[in-house]
């Protein structure tokens, strides 16, 4: 707006225009006006691409979390683990199976089993760390991943989680178990190799029964 108005009183009409000359406060209107334009425009296209930015964000969270529970999905446990991976960290796996879950279902309904499922989630991501990433795998299993590579560690979490869930007060109207396959991510293997190893784990723990825990660190080398 300075500059419009410096090159209009630059004009040579101009020069006659007193303060008190009527035209002056006309180009003050309009050069307000023009201002104000510019400036809603401007607020106007900012919002637009604001708006753009969240309903961005928004479509990515919705694509990569769990509708019903709001922890990450399969496709978000892969975006973690990548940025773990690129960060150079070695990190525990922790693969939490609910046991007899379908008992759930078929004896009081899966209205009754998507509660039991959101509840056991809200526990499960409010026990571990805030650096921890717990993700639903499938429907009853879940995928925990953790800065620790340190197996009697891991362990101890793992056991310490089971123990959680066991005694909630909060699922006392459905009381849960779980089993927990636990492993450790070494950096030479394929994520892939590392969740076969954890369901392996799960695997041992659910043929000892219901509320075990049973962990496996036998890594997959590398070929020569």
């Amino acid at each position: 707006m300075g500059v419009t108005a410096t090159f209009g009183a630059l004009r040579p009409e101009m020069g006659e225009v007193a303060l008190n000359d009527p035209r002056l406060g006309t180009l003050i209107t309009v050069l307000i006006a023009l201002y104000v334009f510019i400036q809603n425009a401007w607020s106007a296209q900012q919002t637009v691409l604001e708006d753009r930015v969240i309903e961005a964000a928004l479509l990515q969270a919705k694509v990569n979390t769990d509708p019903l529970t709001g922890l990450l999905n399969n496709r978000g446990l892969d975006i973690a683990v990548s940025g773990w991976i690129a960060g150079g960290s070695r990190f525990g796996v922790l693969l939490v199976d609910v046991d007899n879950f379908h008992l759930i279902n078929e004896e009081s309904g899966y209205q009754t089993g998507d509660i039991v499922l959101k509840k056991l989630s809200r526990l499960l991501d409010i026990s571990v760390r805030d650096t921890d990433v717990v993700t639903r795998r499938c429907p009853d299993e879940f995928l925990i991943l953790t800065h620790d590579d340190e197996p009697e560690r891991l362990l101890r979490f793992a056991t310490r989680l089971r123990d959680i869930v066991r005694e909630s007060e909060e699922l006392q109207d459905n009381p849960l178990t779980v089993c927990i396959g636990v492993t450790a991510f070494p950096l030479h293997e394929l994520f892939d190799q590392t969740q076969a190893r954890a369901n392996a784990a799960l695997k041992e723990a659910k043929e000892r029964g219901t509320n075990n825990v049973c962990g496996s660190w036998e890594a997959i080398r590398p070929s020569p």
